[in-house]
């Protein structure tokens, strides 16, 4: 079963959402973001860089080099900017939070990583988290989403039949980015069919640009260097899992599996406990309560999810929010702080 409000959730994320757009329309972001409560935000971003120059996901870019700075830099002036070590020792002695936190964090382990983000963290000396998917490490492999998004826009011209709507979608080249962004969130969400199944029935209606994919050379992540060279840094290094497949769709054996490699392959790699997690995607319908349990019994001793919430208190330390930064959008992150 995954995890979320149900339909009281439903209700009361309809009420936030008319909030949020009230403080928009009278432009209150930036004077309310200054009085934020007390509490642990965690901030996750994915990729930095020029989104419009990528040939894979472009949704996946959290922002550019220039934004990723002023990211920075209002954490800096807002926040004491603290480690997930400390995030942790809080926990775990309890203490009150009585000043407002800020932990940053960074998904999957592009190339990005290493190269954009972490000069610019070492230049205003603040820490970050990095959650790496071992399966990726030094690879050319090219994840689902990226894969997917490659495909569809190579394919601009064409109808596609989607397995998991059973829509057909017009593929145009003013509407792509969207249709491409629709696919995988449908994708995401489709119980009836596993990513393998959606892929592979995507590659067969667009052989041309699976040929075209598989000439290319591409590492979209990190190397085994890398990831020393931010231990190296001071910046904390944590699991994204094994495959960063869903982990609410797979048994609880799975799913155990897929935390617990992860963390020896990661441990051994480092010489070091790897004690911090993220769940691959990490919306509720993403994981359940046997990924929590799990998480507990593979050795972790903190986990994060990605539905947006300032953490007042952490009452579930398998579950604690975080903000995404996306589109470089300071003023849609203020705003989610403020409302969320």
């Amino acid at each position: 079963m995954s995890l979320g409000g149900g339909e009281g959730g439903v209700v009361k994320d309809s009420i936030l959402r008319l909030k949020s757009r009230l403080i928009r329309t009278l432009k209150l972001e930036n004077l309310l973001f200054k009085f934020l409560p007390n509490g642990i935000y965690v901030f996750n971003l994915h990729r930095i860089g020029d989104r419009h120059s990528c040939q894979f996901d472009r949704n996946i870019f959290s922002c550019g080099v220039d934004q990723f700075e002023q990211f920075l830099l209002l954490l800096k002036a807002s926040f004491d900017v603290v480690d997930v070590a400390t995030l942790s020792q809080i926990l775990d002695e309890q203490q009150p939070i009585n000043k407002r936190l800020a932990v940053i964090t960074f998904d999957d382990g592009y190339k990005d990583c290493i190269d954009k983000a972490a000069p610019l963290l070492v230049k205003y000396q603040l820490p970050a988290a990095f959650f790496i998917t071992t399966d990726f490490v030094g690879s050319e492999r090219i994840p689902w989403w990226d894969e997917m998004a490659f495909l569809l826009r190579q394919s601009t011209g064409r109808v596609f039949k989607s397995l998991s709507t059973g829509q057909d979608i017009n593929l145009q080249p003013n509407t792509i980015e969207k249709q491409i962004a629709q696919v995988i969130f449908t994708s995401k969400r489709d119980n009836n069919h596993t990513l393998v199944q959606i892929l592979d029935d995507m590659r067969e209606q667009f052989p041309q640009a699976r040929a075209q994919l598989a000439q290319q050379s591409n590492s979209l992540f990190m190397n085994w260097q890398d990831i020393h060279q931010l231990k190296d840094m001071g910046m904390d290094i944590g699991s994204h899992a094994k495959t960063h497949n869903i982990l609410a769709r797979m048994s609880t054996e799975q799913q155990l599996h897929e935390l617990t490699l992860s963390k020896q392959v990661l441990e051994q790699q480092l010489n070091q406990p790897i004690k911090y997690l993220a769940y691959p995607v990490g919306r509720y319908h993403c994981f359940d309560q046997h990924t929590l349990d799990n998480a507990k019994v593979a050795g972790y001793s903190l986990a994060f999810n990605n539905e947006k919430g300032k953490n007042r208190f952490i009452s579930e330390r398998y579950s604690i929010n975080r903000y995404c930064f996306d589109e470089g959008d300071l003023s849609t992150l203020k705003l989610n702080c403020i409302v969320w």
